[in-house]
Formats: C-alpha cells, structure tokens, sequence
C-alpha cells in the first residue's frame, strides 16, 4: 500500500544543485558591480534597476567605481555518482534591448552563431560555473535598455516557454504528495510586505535571497506533480498580501488539490527575523510575539477561507508549533480560541528532526564539540557513534514527541503535521567550522544505515500520527559545512539511502487506501479496462518474451486518481486513454526509450510528436529512433486533451 510523504524544496540559488528550470537565469545571482580596470568589485551600491530586476544604466565612463555589473549561475560542486555538475554543451542567451554581454568561467562565445538578441555559447562545466558581465546597456541612450536575459540549453530553446521546468527536476518531484514552498518562497527574514512588490513570472531571477519564486509559478509546479502545496506567508505580509496570493491560487491549482497555509516558519525561533518582528507586534498587543502568531495565524486562515468560499474545506492552516514544546502549543492553542473562539485553525505543525546538535560547549539540548570530534578518531571514523545516538537515543526521543504531540492536536480537534522532519545533523555556534565533525556527519547522510533510521521514523510517524502529513527536510542539496539536507546531493543522482527508503516509503508503506497502486492487464485483442479513484498502473498483456505490452485498440479508463500508463513494446498501437489528466497522469516509456535507437539528451523532442486531432490528442512515436527510416506512427490517442496542455512532466522516458 501507497502513503503520503511530502518534501520542502531547497531555496533557488546560483549554487543549487537542483537546477529546477530550463531557463538557467532563472536562478542567477543578484548583479555585482565591477571595475575592469582594477578588478575591484565595490560593495554598497545601489544599481539602476526596474521593477523586474533589470539594470537600467551603467555610469559613464571614468564617473563612477564601476564600469560594468556580473551575475553568475550554476556554481555547483560535484555529487557521488554525477558525471556534470550541470548539462554541458550550447547554450542560447536571448535577450532584449541593446547592450552588450560578455561571459567568462565554464562559457565561452561563440561569436560566429551569434546574433544580436540571441548569443551562442559553448560551455564546459566546473566548480566555476557561468559568468555574465553586462558591459554595456542602452548605448543610444533611448530606454532601450538590455532585459530579459534568458539562459537556455540550445536543445531547449522551443521549449521552455511552455516547460518551464527542468524535466528531471519535475521526475524526482513527482512523487511526493506535498510540496512546501518555504524556502522557494525566501520566507526566513523576508522583506515581503506589499503585493506589488512581490516577484512576478516576469522577474529575472527567482532566487531566495532577492524576492523568491513566483506564486503562478510555484502553482504551475504543484499542477505539474499532482502535489499539495504549501505557502508560507511572510511575517510582514499585508491583509491584501495575503488576500491576493490566496486568489491566485484559488484560480489556478488543480481542484482536485488542496492547499496548506503557513503563517511564516518557525516564528518560535529567535534565529529568525520573524521571531524579533513577531515579538515587537506582541509587544503592542500588550503581549508577547505568542500574540501575534497566534492571532495573524487566525487571521490568516480567515483570509484564505474567504477566498476558497465554498470550497474552503481545500484550505489547511497550519499553526506552526515548536517540537517538544507541548506547553507552547497549549498557550499558542488558548491564544487562538481566546481571539476568535470558532477558529479556522485546521493543524498543528511540529518539525520532529532526529538531531546531533553540536556547539562548542555542551548544553541541554546539544553535545560538546570535543565529545563528537573525539568520534571521528576511532577507526569507523565515527559513524558507529553517530547511529547509535540515532538509534538508542534520538528515534525514540522523538517518536515519544510525536505521539505526545499527536494527543495534544486530538484534544484540540485537529490535525498533526509534520512542516519538516528527518536527520539533523549538524555544527552550531562555531562548531559547524569542525571540518572533521562536517565530513562525519557528511559521510553518516551517505551511509546505508541512515536509509534504515529513516524507515524506522517514517513508520512510526506514520502510526503515531495517524497517518498525518510530514514533509521531509528537504530535496535536492549539496552537502555543506551547514548540513547535508537533501534526499539527494544533485538532481541527477540516481539514488541514495534516505532516496531510496523515502520512495519505498511512499509507494509500499503506511495506511493509506485511496493510494493503492493497482496494475490491471489487457488481454491480445481489444479490451476496455477501467479504474475507480485510486493511484493506477496499466499495463498489457504478457506475451511470449515476457514483456508486459499494450496491445491493438484497448480502451484504458485510470479513472480519478494519479494513473501511470506503462507501454514496453512500440507495437503496443492504437490504445485510447479516455482520461489522460495532464495535470497529474503519467504515459511510461521507459522500456521502449531504454533501446539503442532511442539515445541522446532530449528524447521528448526527438522522438514524440503531438498532434490535436479534433478534441483529441495524438502522441506519435518515431519507430526507429534514430536510425530515421520508419518515421512517426500513432502510438495512443488522448480523448478530450489539447495537444498544448501536455509536456515532458507528462512522459516518463528514462
């Protein structure tokens, strides 16, 4: 049996290794000024910038300390098992305006495929990644500015318009059942206040520490994966901040998907600069920042019930709650119903990390730096220790909170969530600089025995909490001095312990019924094969070399669930899938694409074709791959789909 596991994706950086978008400017650095003259890169200066981003002028020359500005992208370190740091070969820039650009690290121009608005570079991937130094902008002087900066591999070009999204990125998303924005969204001392000033799909970067990512385009990812999302509204976020959001969503998410709302994260947390503002708005409550949460949690809920209307059993918000701290949840809890005692508070958010907190000296609820260093010096190098701890000491610590917390939400009539979880692993106050006690703690993320401890955890979660959601922290990050966060090191890894035992998790485990897989067969003839509402697998009948394949004109209905249409032989022709939902179906290609025939990079643009045939859909299968000798034939027909709603995410071809 299927349960639910969802993840917190990892903040858009320049350094991220989870290369979420085709177009790579997406995740640009902010622009740094630079003087070419005498390399320095002076710090402090505030750039002529529009509304997206964009910079407008450049001083003229010998009047200021900088001549020209530089982003970068893709400064990404190497992962076990990855071969690139990120995908090699020719890039596109498009652009807009006039001006000049001028790049350096793992690019270089190249000149003679270049044109003005479109620049061809070739790049060779490094720890270095690309640099772009805008040398030159608006050189007539008439606003006609160089903007709109894309990054582009050359074999995507026709498609990231409408893809938007990096298709393995979106394959090792697909999966989980909830998708919390948080970081996505810059929500740790956000500077969000105003709607207009939020970003919008038009700005040229979506990274964390400038405005984040889009809401239409976060929405557009949860479509994509059939996922729930998770908002997180920034502490400083106005009534019609919030309002507007909650409207954008409402119109655009899939409604077969609910949506969960957070009042920023961890507000309990004094790291954090919500905490402080959270703390100073109490304070004119007469109060405390537990006020404040509490009430603009209740508030927030008001407003985005409103929004949902009658459909606001959709919405769950989430008070967010500190691990292990039941008497805060109390006093959070109380506060809520003392300000509005039909409260619209659907779920109590904890984070139950099974933690090695390490700081210079011991305190309660760490271990002394000399202790934990003392590990790395036994022959294993440490890791015996660190999962003993794990096992004997954390697991059941923290499944003890779990239940606890559990009862406590069933008091209040509500639900337990988990708004993060998993290992947590790591240096604090000056310890994080240890680099022995970073690369054991490094090294024990990677060990087989940590696939294990996460069994143990999500299972018990599972029964402890009745089958509640819990987000893992988080999904695809490179390791650092700061943690080794991710089920994965890079989003073109293959596998790892915590990959492995998560998706094990999410497809065998737990108790979920609605999610039940259910694989029916054809028959060698012409079948009608249907569904009810939960997760599906078609596949074909067994024919003589021991392949399931679909064969001539069967009719497969997956009905309401997350169905996966698996073909494995190219004369699995003429099917018609008469409830293809491109929101969150599935067609599995990968028996046939694993051939020689069907080799390179970008097999949906080589080798598929999508034809509107009235109101259906024709996907057409080059027969030969690359061989170029049998051309396109009709390999199904999608009854009732636009040819333009559908895109790789929909096609699983590796």
């Amino acid at each position: 049996m299927a349960n639910t596991l969802g993840v917190n994706l990892h903040g858009v950086s320049y350094w991220s290794s989870q290369l979420p978008f085709l177009d790579h400017f997406k995740t640009a650095s902010d622009w740094m000024p630079q003087n070419s003259k005498t390399g320095d890169k002076p710090q402090g200066i505030q750039l002529d910038l529009d509304e997206n981003g964009w910079v407008k002028s450049l001083p003229k020359s010998g009047s200021g300390n900088y001549d020209s500005v530089q982003t970068l992208v893709n400064l990404i370190s190497p992962a076990p098992g990855v071969k690139e740091n990120y995908p090699s070969g020719k890039y596109v820039v498009l652009y807009e305006g006039e001006g000049k650009l001028e790049y350096g690290s793992d690019a270089k121009l190249d000149t003679s495929a270049s044109k003005p608005g479109r620049d061809v570079i070739n790049v060779t991937p490094s720890s270095k990644g690309i640099s772009l130094s805008l040398t030159e902008t608006d050189p007539k002087g008439t606003g006609n500015y160089l903007r709109n900066i894309r990054l582009v591999p050359e074999a995507e070009e026709k498609n990231y318009q409408k893809q938007v999204f990096n298709p393995t990125f979106v394959e090792k998303t697909d999966n989980y059942s909830t998708l919390r924005f948080m970081d996505w969204m810059g929500t740790n001392n956000s500077k969000q206040s105003d709607w207009q000033n939020r970003p919008t799909v038009d700005s040229s970067t979506y990274t964390y520490f400038n405005k984040g990512v889009p809401v239409e385009v976060m929405v557009d990812l949860a479509n994509r994966t059939g996922a729930n999302p998770w908002f997180n509204m920034p502490h400083q976020a106005s009534d019609e901040y919030m309002a507007n959001f909650a409207k954008v969503v409402k119109e655009k998410l899939n409604p077969n998907l609910k949506v969960y709302v957070e009042y920023s994260n961890e507000v309990w947390n004094g790291a954090f600069g919500q905490h402080q503002w959270a703390q100073e708005q109490g304070q004119k409550l007469g109060g405390d920042w537990t006020d404040w949460h509490s009430r603009r949690t209740e508030q927030m809920g008001d407003i985005w019930d409103k929004a949902f209307g009658n459909e606001s059993d959709r919405v769950v918000t989430v008070l967010g709650a500190q691990n292990g701290n039941l008497q805060l949840t109390d006093q959070l809890m109380q506060k809520v119903k003392a300000y509005d005692p039909n409260t619209t508070v659907d779920a109590i958010g904890i984070a139950p990390y099974l933690g090695i907190f390490v700081t210079p000296n011991k305190q309660d609820w760490t271990l002394a730096e000399s202790e934990v260093e003392s590990w790395t010096k036994e022959p294993d190098g440490g890791l015996n220790k660190v999962f003993d701890y794990l096992n004997k000491t954390e697991l059941p610590k923290q499944l003890d909170n779990i239940s606890k917390h559990s009862e406590q939400a069933k008091k209040y009539g509500l639900d337990l969530v988990g708004y993060e979880g998993g290992q947590h692993l790591t240096g604090l106050n000056g310890s994080e600089n240890n680099q022995a006690i970073t690369d054991l703690f490094i090294e024990a993320n990677r060990d087989p025995r940590m696939g294990q401890v996460y069994k143990e955890y999500l299972e018990g979660w599972d029964k402890l909490s009745g089958d509640s959601e819990l987000v893992a922290y988080s999904d695809i990050v490179t390791p650092t001095k700061w943690g080794a966060w991710g089920a994965l090191e890079h989003v073109n890894q293959s596998t790892s312990p915590k990959w492995e035992v998560i998706q094990d998790f999410i497809n065998n485990g737990g108790n979920s019924q609605s999610a039940t897989p259910v694989t029916q067969t054809a028959s060698n003839g012409s079948d009608t094969l249907n569904h009810g509402q939960s997760q599906t697998e078609v596949k074909g009948y067994m024919h003589d070399r021991g392949v399931d394949i679909l064969l001539g004109e069967d009719e497969l209905t997956g009905g309401a669930g997350r169905d996966r249409f698996i073909y494995q032989d190219v004369q699995s022709q003429g099917d018609t899938i008469t409830d293809f939902d491109h929101n969150q179906d599935a067609i599995d290609l990968r028996q046939i694409m694993s051939g020689p025939a069907y080799s390179g990079s970008n097999k949906f643009s080589d080798y598929l074709d999508l034809q509107q045939v009235g109101s259906d859909t024709a996907v057409r299968l080059d027969i030969d791959g690359s061989q170029k000798s049998g051309g396109f034939e009709n390999l199904m027909m999608l009854s009732n789909v636009d040819a333009s709603s559908l895109s790789p995410s929909n096609f699983v071809l590796s």
